[in-house]
């Protein structure tokens, strides 16, 4: 399928970022997620590889595949992933990629965007309000809107102030010639609590592609990683949690090998950001499970005990 990201003029469609995932919201801008960006200079955690697993202690396998070490005779358990096999997961992850943040648009350049931006603002808002799409052709709204026009209602800003958008286009960045209208997108943080490390998310400036592939691979952590679910409230020595974890970073870099785009940084920031909201459902919302079962018994149980007529069934 053609690439149709925000800036691409000749076709109008806008690219709409993909869904978020964990304990983020979904921005009103598409229905889609938004995970967040990571931090430009943040430096990747590092985690010490284990030592080698002593003669005198069993394996146990929990789910997922993952085997942990049963203590034995009051030692403390140790993982059994090699160091080796994690600079190999490493060294096949790609590169950040570089971004021009430096360059910026000279006025002709920066005339085109703010047209571009407001018609994207303009198409966005009818959309909210149930104006069908194909009325809304990029070329028809330009014939309609001319620059002129388009200044006078001051680009429709007014639209991302008062927050009918849920997004806007960052003003510094669209001063930046090096970035796509992607990268200068920004969610609105309602409250300041919509989204996680808002202040930060914008600065990595992931393109589209690399963030569809954050979805997924944030989706791959919740399948292989289940089995961290297990230790999660279960009282743990220092010595233990940072085993567990260990060994849930070598696997999710490996899980991020599967992946072309997702490189170091985001491979890390992905898991541990994962990990706490794993943790934080499982401490707060694991135990509704069983309410829930019990809700679900009781009201299936009392509709099986209702003396139905047959007159009653035939209206249902």
């Amino acid at each position: 399928m053609p690439r149709n990201q925000i800036g691409d003029t000749v076709s109008g469609e806008v690219r709409r970022p993909p869904n978020q995932v964990g304990n983020r919201r979904v921005g009103p801008i598409s229905g889609a997620e938004v995970p967040p960006k990571q931090v430009r200079d943040r430096t990747p955690v590092s985690v010490p590889p284990p030592s080698k697993q002593r003669k005198d202690q069993s394996v146990r396998t929990v789910s997922g595949g993952a085997a942990l070490p049963t203590q034995v005779g009051g030692r403390t358990p140790v993982c059994r992933r090699s160091k080796k096999d994690y600079r190999v997961y490493l060294n096949q992850l790609p590169g950040r990629p570089d971004v021009d943040i430096s360059t910026k648009l000279d006025a002709v350049q920066l005339k085109e965007l703010n047209v571009r931006h407001a018609l994207y603002r303009l198409k966005y808002y009818q959309l909210s309000q149930n104006v069908p799409e194909d009325k809304l052709c990029y070329d028809k709204l330009k014939e309609d809107y001319p620059p002129s026009r388009l200044e006078k209602e001051s680009f429709f800003k007014c639209y991302e102030e008062d927050g009918k958008l849920g997004w806007s286009f960052h003003p510094d960045y669209c001063q930046l010639a090096g970035l796509e209208d992607y990268q200068r997108l920004v969610p609105r943080n309602y409250g300041g609590y919509e989204y996680v490390d808002w202040d930060e998310y914008h600065k990595e400036f992931n393109s589209y592609e690399i963030e569809q592939e954050y979805v997924k691979y944030c989706e791959e952590l919740s399948k292989k990683l289940k089995w961290m679910e297990a230790y999660v409230l279960k009282e743990q020595t220092s010595l233990m949690r940072g085993m567990i974890l260990t060994r849930g970073t070598y696997q999710a870099m490996k899980i991020a090998t599967d992946f072309l785009k997702i490189h170091a940084n985001l491979a890390f920031s992905g898991f541990y950001e994962w990990f706490k909201s794993m943790a934080f459902d499982v401490t707060n919302y694991k135990e509704f499970d069983v309410l829930y079962y019990e809700t679900w018994q009781r009201c299936n149980q009392e509709v099986s005990n209702v003396p139905w007529s047959s007159e009653q069934l035939s209206n249902h």
